[in-house]
Order: C-alpha cells, then sequence, then structure tokens
C-alpha cells in the first residue's frame, strides 16, 4: 500500500475513534509512518483527505451499483433479497467509514463535501428505487417514493444497531425482514394513499442531475469551459420536446471522454 492509500486508511481509523475535529494531521502522519511535512506532500489539509475519502468512496459506489451477477434462475424477489444484503455486507466491510460519517461531519462550508454527500444520497435513492421496480413491477409506481423511504429507513435503523452498538444480527434474516415488509405494503397498494407525491418526493429531477455534472465539470475538468459549453448545449437539447437523439448521444459521448464525469453521465442517462 502507498503512502497516500495509507494516510487515508489512517484517517478514517482515526476520524472514526476521535472525531474529525478531535483527530490531528500530526497524528494521522504518524499513523502512517510518515512526518507531519509529509503529509502535505499528499494532501493540503484535513478538510482536503476528508473529501478525497468521501469522493473515493462515492465512486466506487456508483462503479459497484450494478456489480452482482445474478442467476438467471432466481425471481425478481429472490434478486431484490440479494442485492439488499450485497448492499448491506458493503457497509458493514465499511464499518470506520460509516461510524466516521455518523460520529462528526463537518460539512457546515464545505462545499464540496456537501455536494458529494448528496451526490451520493442520490446514487443510493436511484439504485433503491431501480431495485423497487425491478422486484414489483411499475404497478408500485404510485407509492416509489413512499417504499424508497420504508426501504432506506429500515436498512439505516438496523445497520446503526449493527454498527454503533455492536449487534450481530444474520443479514439473511434481515434481509427476508425487509422484503417482508415490503411485501406487506405491495400487497395493500390499492388502499394507500401516497406520501410523498411528485411535488415533496426525493426522486432526482433532471435538472439536478444535469447540475451534478456541472459541479463536478467545474470541480474537476481539464477544459472546464469547453466541457461547460457542451453541458448547455445538452441541457437545452434536452429541453426540446422532441429531442435530437443524434446529437444527445454525441454530446454523452464528448463528455464521457473526461473519466471524473463518467458516473454522473451514467446517472443522468437513466433520465434521459
Amino acid at each position: 500500500m502507498d503512502k497516500r492509500e495509507e494516510l487515508l486508511k489512517q484517517a478514517i481509523r482515526l476520524f472514526s475513534v476521535k472525531g474529525f475535529h478531535q483527530a490531528s494531521v500530526n497524528e494521522i502522519a504518524q499513523a502512517a509512518g510518515i512526518s507531519k511535512g509529509a503529509f502535505y506532500k499528499h494532501f493540503d489539509s484535513k478538510d482536503s483527505i476528508l473529501v478525497e475519502i468521501f469522493k473515493e468512496y462515492h465512486e466506487e459506489n456508483v462503479a459497484l451499483t450494478n456489480a452482482p451477477d445474478f442467476s438467471s434462475d432466481l425471481s425478481s424477489k429472490e434478486v431484490f433479497t440479494k442485492k439488499l444484503a450485497f448492499e448491506i455486507e458493503r457497509v458493514l466491510e465499511n464499518q470506520d467509514f460509516f461510524i466516521m460519517v455518523f460520529k462528526d461531519m463537518p460539512t457546515d462550508g464545505n462545499e464540496q463535501l456537501a455536494s458529494l454527500l448528496e451526490e451520493s444520497r442520490i446514487a443510493s435513492t436511484e439504485l433503491h428505487m431501480e431495485n423497487i421496480l425491478e422486484a414489483y413491477g411499475s404497478k408500485v409506481q404510485p407509492l416509489l417514493s413512499d417504499l424508497v423511504a420504508v426501504l432506506e429507513g429500515i436498512m439505516r435503523e438496523y445497520l446503526m444497531a449493527m454498527i454503533l452498538t455492536k449487534k450481530e444480527l444474520s443479514v439473511t434474516k434481515l434481509t427476508d425482514f425487509i422484503a417482508s415488509c415490503m411485501d406487506a405494503i405491495v400487497d395493500q397498494i390499492d388502499r394507500i394513499d401516497p406520501v410523498l407525491t411528485a411535488g415533496n418526493s426525493f426522486s432526482p429531477s433532471l435538472e439536478d442531475r444535469l447540475e451534478a455534472v456541472e459541479r463536478k465539470i467545474s470541480r474537476y475538468s481539464s477544459e472546464p469551459l469547453k466541457k461547460l459549453s457542451s453541458l448547455k448545449r445538452l441541457k437545452e437539447e434536452l429541453e426540446k420536446d422532441e429531442p435530437e437523439t443524434f446529437l444527445v448521444e454525441a454530446l454523452l459521448v464528448y463528455l464521457k471522454q473526461e473519466k471524473e464525469l463518467e458516473q454522473e453521465l451514467l446517472l443522468l442517462e437513466k433520465l434521459i
């Protein structure tokens, strides 16, 4: 493991144990086996290493979204349950990261970190929406945002119990329980009125996705003016009643040449 990766690893550990504000740059450097001065060859500040931790986790999480390759012999409900297990196990494998998040997150005044957290939240919501639709079909569309809220609420509380209070729970039992809860709601769908309607749903819109791409261009692009101009042209085309498909595809291909934009553009494509 190179020193940069070791610094990231030790920063996560110390932030999870002591909290962001209590852990010092000197402690992170010492834990990684380098001097405080050498730390600044890799990161500008404690804030910058925190941003990099979130950036790497977010990009890895998006990349792994569709990674599981489940047998075609499984039913849609069985695939849904296995996807839940995959997600929960990934969280449990990264417990220090989530303890760090729960413990002490300095988002005030840090626009880059706040943006990454929002991007991560949107990606997670989109994943859960897709999984629910795949499992239950279009009949759940009126309650989709509510089903996502229920799913994420149950998962969050059980994960906090498993991580923060060290409860040893069976992942298989948990995912079966969550799926049964979802089944019970869907079975009564004709009798339930949605709470999260179109006006107050947390489902990301096309505009949200375009804004996320714009933030990434401003932050990471080597040619921000050219990329922002292309994004503006894409937005104008998408606002038309009948967008030119070839032009939309060409603009997306051009924007994807910037590796840092690839994951956000994949999320955008899902809404086009």
